[in-house]
């Protein structure tokens, strides 16, 4: 109906559904682009939104548009912007040796999740930086969540109202995000296998997952290679050593990986808003969010999520000023963001591995966790990073990150410490910090 109204071809809107296939939509958009060219000299903008729904409609979806874009671009008459949510598709339909790859492409254009420090200038300038700070580590920095969230509210009631009214999108988003990648009978799958994700604290194996399934191991295999490829979860391998695991962001089910669960949001609503999914479902104004939720004398954590969800914070903020701060390297050193000076990174050659596990010589029990762990081969240097969500600061916190024990494989490299903290810590605690050659970083460094 709106192509009709634009194109001016009122008799579109009498005609049937089943006439208006997507060829003769094509045909028609090339006819009036022809037709603008003609009378402008401009040539017509097409933006296709929502791509991958054309594949649910026809099988050869990818062929059709490529005929279509083919003959567009003979014509100079219509430039296209194609654009979609789905990963699957883009990866499937534009990737290496697809049907539309190499088409007369102009630029490709990705938008990242946005910083924490975009949504503390855009839109919650008005909540304290911690508030800021456990609303991204609930949502991620995805811009259509953030769009539903209204901060003029405040942290407590936009949360409340976005997350746990029956109204609110988060309850049944989940399922909107996967199936655009996945079939509906994968979905069902995926709502237990995500659980099994988060309930175990040191990831869980392929077969682990098989067994608690009951589903054979090649199709578990397979939704974790794709689970993998659209970065929903993380995956570790033993180290060469077999002490410790460290990420690994390759597809591929080695044995011995373990797996976890790390898109932001998906991983708050199957560990915190599923278990009183039917309270939200039955909630229209009550403040479930701080009184079922938030806990302590602030109200400024939840009960076993803050603290991995803090540590998945910290290291995707880590690759985020890396990546911000590439562009400023060459210039003003004062222009670089506040957590990369702190980490001193020289480059961009660096790892960061996230929950790295290290066993003992017997391989039966962990001795040491580390919470980040960012590895730089070329320069032989490790930096140790203890996250610390909930405290006031006190001398246990810097002994935590001073006691961590490395991985075998990184025997002689130099080590920096690491302590990262919710708190604003006092003049005496960066003092004894400083002593025992802690580096402290503060919520303020990611915002900064």
């Amino acid at each position: 109906m709106e192509w009709a109204r634009r194109s001016g071809r009122r008799e579109l809107l009498e005609l049937r559904a089943a006439f208006l296939t997507w060829p003769r939509l094509f045909d028609d958009i090339s006819a009036h682009a022809e037709a603008y060219k003609a009378a402008t000299g401009r040539s017509f903008v097409l933006i296709l939104d929502e791509i991958q729904w054309l594949s649910s409609t026809y099988d050869d979806s990818a062929g059709l548009l490529k005929a279509a874009w083919d003959e567009w671009a003979k014509k100079d008459c219509l430039r296209v912007i194609a654009c979609g949510s789905s990963t699957k598709f883009f990866t499937e339909q534009f990737g290496e040796g697809s049907v539309i790859r190499g088409l007369h492409t102009e630029a490709e254009i990705r938008i990242l999740p946005f910083p924490v420090s975009v949504i503390r200038r855009l839109l919650t300038s008005e909540w304290t930086i911690k508030e800021t700070v456990l609303a991204y580590m609930c949502l991620g920095g995805v811009p259509y969540y953030w769009k539903q969230i209204a901060p003029e509210k405040g942290f407590r009631r936009a949360m409340n109202d976005a997350c746990c009214t029956h109204s609110g999108i988060f309850r049944g988003e989940w399922k909107e995000i996967l199936s655009t990648e996945f079939r509906t009978n994968a979905v069902g799958t995926l709502s237990r296998l995500f659980p099994a994700l988060i309930t175990a604290e040191a990831g869980a194996t392929e077969a682990e997952l098989t067994k608690e399934l009951g589903l054979s191991n090649s199709y578990v295999g397979h939704m974790l290679e794709k689970l993998l490829l659209y970065g929903y979860v993380k995956k570790a391998l033993p180290a060469s050593g077999g002490d410790c695991f460290v990420d690994a962001a390759i597809p591929g089910n080695e044995r011995g990986a373990r797996y976890w669960l790390s898109d932001f949001y998906l991983y708050f609503y199957f560990f915190v808003l599923r278990p009183i999914e039917h309270e939200i479902e039955r909630n229209d104004k009550a403040l479930l969010f701080p009184s079922r939720i938030l806990q302590g004398d602030g109200r400024d954590y939840i009960q076993s999520f803050t603290g991995r969800a803090f540590e998945r914070f910290v290291e995707h903020h880590i690759d985020v000023a890396m990546r911000d701060s590439e562009e400023l390297r060459d210039g003003d050193q004062r222009c670089l963001p506040t957590l990369w000076r702190k980490l001193d990174i020289p480059d961009l050659n660096y790892e960061v591995c996230w929950n790295v596990l290290v066993r003992g010589e017997s391989n039966d029990r962990i001795r040491s966790q580390i919470d980040v762990l960012v590895v730089h081969e070329m320069e032989r240097r490790v930096r140790v990073l203890e996250c610390k969500w909930k405290g006031e600061g006190s001398a246990a916190d810097i002994e935590d990150v001073v006691g961590k024990i490395l991985p075998a494989k990184y025997s002689g490299y130099a080590r920096i410490n690491v302590l990262v903290v919710s708190y604003e810590p006092t003049v005496l605690f960066l003092k004894k910090a400083m002593e025992r050659g802690v580096v402290v970083v503060t919520l303020k460094d990611f915002i900064d």
